[in-house]
């Protein structure tokens, strides 16, 4: 998990490691377990990260995956971010111009003031409820 992030606890009883992966601008929770078999083992991996689609986790996992299968080659490189820096640009740069539409349409009264509580409240719920997801997270 170094490879490609930072390793925070090591459980040797439970054959597990948790971390930090970046993904982006956020960072991605991360857990691998090792469960031995009788014919070999199995490596379950999990993900948390702070976006709708689960992107942040997914791509995590596929880097710890596609690192661990490069294990043995020095001349592999994993990715750090997960993300290339022009698709972060283009969203950041979307982000900002939704956010100006908005904040605009409001300001100009195109947007009535019920539309603006109604986005307010339901981003204000989004925010509470990954707030205590990745709480939930870090107890396991």
């Amino acid at each position: 998990m170094r490879v490609i992030g930072k390793v925070e606890s090591v459980d040797k009883s439970a054959h597990a490691v948790t971390g930090t992966v970046r993904y982006g601008l956020q960072n991605v929770n991360i857990r691998a377990s090792v469960k031995p078999h009788e014919s070999g083992s199995s490596i379950t991996v999990w993900g948390m990260s702070d976006d709708i689609w689960a992107a942040g986790a997914k791509s995590a996992i596929q880097r710890l995956l596609e690192a661990l299968e490069n294990i043995d080659d020095p001349s592999y490189v994993p990715s750090k971010s997960g993300v290339s820096k022009t698709n972060l640009i283009l969203q950041m740069v979307l982000s900002i111009v939704i956010l100006l539409a908005v904040f605009g349409g409001w300001i100009t009264g195109i947007i009535p003031m019920s539309v603006m509580r109604i986005l307010f409240f339901m981003g204000a719920g989004l925010l509470i409820y990954f707030v205590v997801a990745k709480a939930r997270f870090r107890k396991r």
